[in-house]
């Protein structure tokens, strides 16, 4: 084992390794001269492994062949090392074959330099890889983090709320093994989320999901220029990320099957491939009829939605207080229908019918057993309206607790485009059509939404009456008000006032 250089280097140490003595030497001295590094070596791959127990190094130039071992082997083993992994490696060799620099970067390299080389690119390789590691270093060492710690300890809801409560501004980053994210807040209130490729309320939703990883909260001020990508109360996120977490993974244990329709059952034409109910879905008992559409009720519903100074009511309903609407006494005189939508499309539609909320109503909205949005509109003689807001990434969120048919289904998928709707939303989109079996199927769409109608019928087994919009429902044209009385005069069997 050799040593040259100064004793107070300026660049660090770096460890040559390689079995030709002429090589090896032309490297130390050469690197050494310049004195900018402290230069080691080592002939064999043990005798590396030995200078690394007694010395700290900064970069390891390593010939991919060894007298006793070979650089991966090598590798691998200073790998399993505490500490081994933050050592960058350069390898060296005379195979110029492209498969051997390809399992040089698989095996962790951070650069593959081809003998003989001049030592200028030598020189500027490893100026290189230590000037990124020294960033990084003082990076972690200036960063001022006051907040870090293990997902598995503190759980996301519980991180966020604390920096709500502490009106932090700053970032928190996470590192998973799915990836990288980062959350902005402002004032304690998330400002800006990022997870991947992706960004905004769904990157914080697909954080909150993370179970193992790192965080680390860096304090500091927002950028005046930066891109505000959700403006949701920091409340309404941890809502909306726990009922997605919970489908997640109820989704993860009961997945929805893909299957082809068998010969004689409701499924796919051939040439389609739908996603159709499970069996144990099928084999669920069928629910109580929904209420029958007598002419007084049909007239006394059209005539409060037609009346436009009329405000319906919105109310947050948790799993007891809906199965308690929809099957207490006044059950039997409550249409019931249900909106499959974008949550925020939805909401602002029940929101331009409804009366302001009040006091009671936003209050019970911050507790976590609430699950629904409920949109009710009250006629007279007892006669009354509830729609049901489900959200389209997943429609069978609430689906054990309708304990009873629907009157009518509203589909209106994200923009308008069915096809755009992910695989498990489409078969919980059919289990919960076949499981309420609607008098009437709307919906909004683009122009393939009459043949995706087709198919979710078919797949679903049911033949309701059908109504289509062709626009989203995100679109300011949309009469919603309009729509659901003409949704009525179809249940209530006047297709011509329908259209």
């Amino acid at each position: 084992m050799e040593q040259s250089g100064g004793r107070n280097p300026i660049g660090g140490s770096i460890l040559v390794v390689d079995a030709d003595p002429a090589d090896r030497r032309f490297v130390e001295l050469g690197m050494g001269k310049t004195g900018r590094y402290q230069v080691e070596s080592a002939s064999s791959a043990e005798a590396a492994l030995e200078l690394l127990r007694g010395h700290v190094v900064d970069l390891m130039l390593t010939e991919v062949e060894l007298g006793d071992s070979d650089a991966f082997q090598l590798m691998k083993r200073i790998r399993a090392r505490p500490g081994g992994k933050e050592l960058p490696v350069i390898f060296l060799t005379k195979n110029k074959r492209g498969s051997v620099l390809a399992a040089a970067l698989q095996a962790g390299a951070v650069d593959f330099i081809a003998k003989p080389f001049q030592l200028t690119e030598l020189l500027a390789r490893c100026d290189a890889v230590i000037g990124r590691q020294r960033e990084r270093r003082m990076d972690a060492v200036t960063r001022s983090y006051s907040l870090a710690g293990d997902l598995g300890t503190v759980a996301f809801a519980d991180l966020i709320h604390l920096l709500e409560i502490g009106n932090r501004d700053g970032q928190l980053f996470f590192t998973t093994e799915h990836g990288a994210g980062e959350i902005k807040l402002q004032k304690g209130r998330v400002f800006d989320a990022s997870f991947g490729s992706v960004q905004g309320e769904n990157a914080f939703y697909a954080l909150m999901r993370e179970e193992r990883g790192r965080f680390e909260f860096q304090p500091g001020t927002i950028p005046p220029r930066a891109v505000r990508t959700i403006t949701l109360p920091t409340t309404s996120l941890l809502m909306e990320g726990a009922r997605q977490l919970d489908m997640h993974r109820r989704d993860s244990a009961e997945p929805v099957r893909a299957a082809a329709a068998a010969p004689g059952r409701p499924g796919a034409a051939v040439g389609e491939v739908c996603l159709l109910p499970t069996p144990d879905d099928e084999e669920l008992p069928l629910l109580p009829r929904p209420v029958a559409p007598t002419p007084d009720l049909v007239v006394d519903l059209r005539t409060i939605l037609a009346d436009p100074f009329s405000l319906g009511a919105i109310r947050f309903c948790n799993r007891a207080q809906l199965i308690e609407l929809l099957t207490g006494p006044d059950a039997a005189q409550r249409c019931l229908g249900i909106l499959v939508a974008p949550t925020l499309a939805g909401v602002s539609l029940f929101a331009g019918m409804a009366a302001p909320l009040g006091e009671v109503d936003i209050a019970s909205a911050l507790e976590w057993d609430q699950r629904v949005l409920l949109f009710s509109v009250d006629g007279t003689n007892g006669a009354a309206l509830d729609l049901v807001l489900l959200d389209s990434a997943f429609p069978a969120m609430v689906l054990d607790d309708l304990r009873r048919g629907a009157s009518f289904v509203c589909y209106a998928p994200p923009q308008g485009d069915h096809l755009g709707l992910p695989h498990h939303a489409l078969g919980e989109l059919v289990t919960l059509l076949g499981r309420l079996r609607p008098d009437v199927l709307s919906a909004f769409g683009n122009a393939t939404i009459g043949a995706c109608l087709d198919q979710l019928q078919r797949a679903a087994g049911i033949a309701p009456r059908v109504l289509v919009e062709h626009r989203a429902i995100e679109d300011p044209a949309t009469d919603f008000r309009q729509h659901l009385i003409s949704v009525l005069e179809l249940w209530g069997g006047n297709e011509e006032s329908a259209r």
